[in-house]
């Protein structure tokens, strides 16, 4: 069954990120799936291939159609079934149900991301938003609702309405027994979402590791399950009416924090084994993980692409893999019992820290150094804040002034936590820089099963080889958005051309590709980014003709440049039409031919591996 379970997993992920590259057609897919089906009849591994086809097409029936909008404003009539609360907005996931233009009222059964500036939980409640629609950035993503909301009333659905009114109390007692920093806090650690608390509470808790406790996980879940595993403890129900139970408040529970990826994976992991307690089978953690994969990327295949969903799914396989061998090889050789504990926490830690490690170097850039220790102590209080808070939650039900009590105890416990973040967080090298290809994650998690480390070395090798070839030929690079080109010579000479006059895009931009010194900087008047040379962006009515090296650049309203034999428009309008907004274009040119591509302006770690691969092999071109 292991084995099983993971070529599944294999093939399902194989299929998204070929239909992901690929973008085949749905008629070709379920006609090669059809096809392999039939195969294997007489062959095998023909089913495995047909997985494959059945992902890609899963995946084609997830993405995103272009919708064709309204002219004008309509009135859009639907229930929220998810938010992500931050400073200054709430990212709310709204499932459409009517739409009206006029007087004309029609069915439009859609989920939209709509951003409302509101301080109030609208999460199980019904909104009605004047406004317009407007298509996906590109088709992981869902159509965006841009407009204002006109009324909010209470849902009809009992999954809306449970979520609305959980909601509202614990936002409302949280709010009374609480200091307002607290019960934000109190609030990510009960519902999730680091944006509720502050911004240098949020920064504290990264730079020392310990982000993590604002995201609802297993302990959440696993307190939810106590709680009721003791309510129905004196119940005379059989067993397994009272996991049935379990499961239904766990399911509420995750319905409650708007069905975060972290807490839909603790509940179906907690359903498999509770399932196998119940018939008796031994199943090792491992599968269990490897099947919650499965039916996540089958229900969503684009959760692979989905950064919560990555880290959840990273720390639990980092727990299920490591620990058990930091715990035969030095936890278990330890005969103090108040320092196995310790080395216990530690080990955990550092094992969901491995292979999470690589995910945050690549989307944050930096690396907690201290996370293994601050752990040890932060995530002990964290779990005595959580039980209190539930705690404090119950109470509160009945009598607030109970509450009160409770609350005065998770105060001291907050300031407690905020207080040892920030001392981690002051600490010198508490955090490094780090930029890492994504192309060095598969060898790395390959390295830590004894049966793929030489596969994982030799593809390390490959990697290396592959990457000094890439460096032999003269070529030059260009990223291209739709307002900002970055192009680097062959002697790393960079020249940043943009019409941005905001200074935080064009950080930005260059933050994400790793672009640190500019040589040459040509932007309208009053940007303040550092160069060596700086070039005012004219008017339409002039033309500056300037040169960099073996670059030569006309720039006016329009920015073109040559290089040897080939002419490169940067900022024309023609470019700009043919650029799809939030997509980068990457051209790797020697001066007489040219390799180009596109990819998405804010992929995930699987978009940015793509690239890598691309970027090599296109430099490896050159060579011949």
């Amino acid at each position: 069954m292991g084995r099983v379970a993971r070529i599944v997993l294999c093939v399902i992920v194989i299929g998204v990120v070929i239909q992901s590259v690929i973008n085949t057609p749905l008629l070709i897919n379920v006609g090669l799936c059809i096809g392999m089906l039939l195969l294997s009849l007489w062959r095998d591994w023909c089913l495995y291939v047909a997985l494959v086809f059945l992902s890609a097409t899963n995946t084609v029936l997830h993405t995103s159609v272009p919708i064709a909008a309204p002219a004008r404003e309509a009135v859009f009539s639907g229930t929220v079934i998810s938010e992500q609360p931050y400073e200054t907005y709430v990212q709310l996931l709204l499932h459409i149900d009517h739409v009206r233009i006029g007087k004309r009222t029609m069915q439009f059964g859609e989920t939209v991301l709509f951003y409302a500036q509101t301080d109030e939980t609208c999460l199980g409640r019904h909104l009605l938003v004047r406004g317009r629609i407007k298509n996906a950035r590109y088709g992981r993503r869902p159509h965006v609702l841009s407009g204002r909301i006109i009324a909010t009333t209470s849902t009809a659905s009992i999954i809306g309405g449970i979520q609305s009114a959980v909601n509202q109390f614990i936002h409302h007692v949280l709010g009374a027994v609480l200091a307002p920093v607290h019960a934000d806090i109190a609030a990510s650690l009960i519902l999730g979402g680091s944006g509720r608390v502050g911004r240098d509470v949020r920064d504290a808790f990264s730079r020392a590791g310990v982000l993590h406790i604002l995201a609802v996980s297993g302990l959440h879940v696993g307190f939810v399950a106590v709680f009721v595993g003791l309510l129905l403890l004196f119940v005379p129900l059989s067993l397994r009416m009272k996991f049935m139970l379990t499961m239904l408040v766990l399911l509420l529970y995750a319905a409650v924090t708007g069905f975060r990826p972290s807490v839909c994976r603790a509940t179906v992991m907690a359903f498999l084994f509770g399932f196998a307690v119940l018939i008796q089978r031994n199943v090792k953690p491992l599968h269990i993980v490897n099947i919650t994969a499965i039916a996540f990327l089958i229900v969503n295949p684009f959760a692979l692409f989905n950064l919560s969903t990555q880290l959840s799914f990273a720390a639990v396989y980092g727990i299920v893999i490591l620990f058990p061998l930091c715990n035969e090889k030095v936890v278990r050789h330890v005969h103090n019992r108040f320092v196995r504990r310790i080395l216990t926490i530690m080990a955990i830690s550092f094992s969901a820290q491995a292979f999470v490690s690589p995910l945050l170097a690549y989307y944050f850039h930096r690396l907690p150094t201290c996370a293994i220790i601050s752990n040890c102590v932060i995530v002990p209080l964290v779990s005595v804040a959580v039980f209190l808070l539930f705690l404090c939650l119950g109470v509160g039900a009945l009598s607030l002034v109970g509450a009160h009590l409770v609350a005065f105890l998770v105060s001291i416990i907050l300031d407690a936590v905020t207080a040892i973040s920030s001392v981690f967080a002051n600490l010198p090298f508490s955090t490094i820089t780090l930029y890492i290809s994504p192309v060095l994650f598969a060898p790395f998690y390959l390295l830590f099963f004894r049966s793929t480390r030489k596969t994982a070395i030799f593809m390390l090798i490959c990697i290396l080889i592959l990457a000094s070839l890439g460096a032999l030929p003269r070529y030059t690079m260009i990223i291209q958005s739709s307002n900002t080109t970055s192009i680097t010579t062959h002697d790393n000479s960079t020249v940043v051309v943009t019409r941005e006059k905001k200074n935080g895009n064009v950080q930005a931009f260059l933050q994400r590709h790793h672009i640190r010194e500019i040589d040459c900087l040509v932007a309208p008047q009053g940007c303040r980014l550092s160069a060596e040379r700086f070039c005012r962006l004219p008017d339409v009515l002039h033309v500056k003709r300037i040169g960099v090296g073996s670059l030569n650049f006309e720039i006016g309203n329009d920015v073109l440049m040559r290089y040897g034999m080939l002419q490169i428009p940067l900022l024309s309008d023609d470019a700009y039409d043919s650029l799809n907004e939030p997509r980068v274009t990457y051209t790797i040119t020697d001066g007489a031919r040219a390799y180009r591509f596109h990819a998405p302006q804010y992929g995930s770690v699987i978009d940015q591996m793509l690239v890598d691969v691309r970027l090599v092999c296109g430099k490896i071109l050159f060579l011949f």
